[in-house]
């Protein structure tokens, strides 16, 4: 039987609330609809760095606060910044690395069921560990100081957190077993999860006085639908999980925070014993409102993408060979973006995330730290007007081949930084630095201003 046959409408899905009851107002609800005429840029908070009120003052930086309702140089559209509300990172690696627990920052929020940390990740058991407590510290540091340096902004902050099924793909059972395959677990960890989540975000809209937006990152989704996920041993997998019930998991969350974005690895479909389900439906039945992709690219911004790595001429074999490589990837590059371009009109809101910037050398970073302020200002912004210019090159000319203008070109949402790692050890790149995550803020501006 077609798995997709009986899907009906999210509420259908629900009869009841997870949480039970179903009396209560869904926090977290803005006015503003999907697919409004203006556009909205943000970052994901990765913050390299362990001082909260230095992420802080970052967030509330020029780049998100000085430039809200300036019209858009490409099409004049209103645009307007989402403070990312940064997630500090913690010394990994005998202090060589720098480590951002995305899985943590979610694991914190379940309501009522106690989790500590093991040496392959965080375990559900029967007491909280001194790993939760410290997650819980270094949050309440974080709010204090986004409350302290955001005193007298109304505006939005963007939460970035993992998806419910991301938590509840990386935790493990007291026995050490994957909580995915217990259904009892997985309705407890999504139940618990929307409770903290509600909770959480009331209190930080109370301390910081700003309206909290949330980003579900879900990595695993298609994995665990199609029984793709591995047990601890790594000689089985664990039977699939029906798309009803990974739909109704998404519902149980989205339905008190509707304007949250999901992010997915890709946008296409998934394949369910035989039949191609839509990514766009999967979150749509769920109640989704707005999802993030990665930028569809061909290699790297155009420009540089035809660029030897030796810096040497290439034989005419090794061009031939580059070039049809170059032109497989633009042709997935623009089925990409069709895809996208279908979501909006299903009428979701589109977010395209912009990888970072690479290019930064560790001694590159060791100069700017000895920079003065006003001169590390100056570089971070040339720089991403630079890197602005090679993406607003790169996306328009692959719009170009779907058959858009300059004057009528699609509208994206622009989100940059590092996505939250979800591994054990969670580690950012070798060159991340508080530098480098402040040119993303800038960029994230910058280009979506030229849009």
């Amino acid at each position: 039987m077609n798995p997709s046959a009986e899907m009906t409408t999210a509420s259908e899905h629900i009869s009841e609330p997870l949480l039970g009851g179903g009396s209560e107002q869904p926090v977290g609800v803005g006015e503003r609809q999907p697919n409004t005429p203006e556009r909205l840029f943000s970052a994901t908070g990765a913050w390299p760095g362990e001082d909260p009120r230095h992420a802080a003052a970052a967030s509330f930086c020029d780049a998100f606060t000085a430039h809200q309702g300036e019209l858009s140089s490409g099409t004049g559209t209103p645009v307007h910044g989402l403070c990312p509300f940064p997630l500090l990172a913690t010394p990994a690696e005998g202090g060589t690395r720098l480590a951002v627990d995305g899985i943590g920052a979610g694991i914190r929020l379940l309501e009522g069921l106690p989790v500590d940390m093991t040496s392959y990740g965080w375990r559900l058991s029967r007491g909280a560990g001194h790993d939760m407590r410290r997650e819980n510290a270094r949050f309440t540091r974080t709010v204090d100081a986004l409350a302290e340096y955001g005193e007298g902004y109304t505006g939005t902050l963007l939460w970035s957190l993992p998806g419910p099924w991301a938590l509840v793909y990386a935790l493990s059972l007291p026995d050490g077993n994957r909580a995915l395959t217990d259904h009892g677990a997985v309705r407890d960890v999504i139940g618990a999860y929307a409770a903290g989540l509600r909770a959480e975000t009331e209190r930080i809209e109370s301390l910081v006085g700003m309206r909290a937006r949330l980003r579900f990152i879900e990595p695993h989704l298609d994995a665990i639908l199609t029984g793709g996920v591995k047990t601890v041993s790594g000689l089985r997998t664990i039977p699939a999980i029906s798309d009803k019930t990974v739909i109704d998991g998404l519902a149980g969350v989205l339905r008190y925070f509707p304007e949250a974005i999901i992010t997915l690895p890709r946008l296409s479909y998934v394949t369910i014993n035989g039949y191609a389900l839509p990514h766009t439906e999967l979150l749509t039945h769920a109640g989704a409102q707005a999802l993030c992709v990665p930028t569809p690219r061909s290699d790297t911004p155009r420009g540089d993408a035809s660029i030897p790595q030796s810096g040497l001429p290439r034989s005419g074999h090794e061009h031939r060979s580059g070039q049809e490589h170059r032109n497989g990837q633009e042709h997935r590059s623009v089925r990409a973006w069709e895809y996208i371009l279908t979501a909006q009109e299903e009428n979701l809101e589109t977010w395209v995330h912009i990888p970072p910037h690479t290019g930064t050398s560790a001694s590159a970073s060791e100069r700017t730290d000895r920079t003065e302020p006003a001169q590390q200002t100056i570089d971070r912004t040339a720089s991403a007007k630079v890197l602005a210019g090679k993406w607003l090159a790169h996306m328009q000319y692959v719009w170009r081949q779907i058959g858009f203008s300059e004057e009528n070109q699609p509208s994206v949402n622009i989100l940059t930084g590092w996505e939250l790692p979800q591994t054990v050890p969670p580690l950012l790149p070798k060159n991340a630095t508080p530098q480098s995550a402040q040119t993303h803020y800038n960029l994230a501006h910058t280009l979506t201003a030229e849009l």
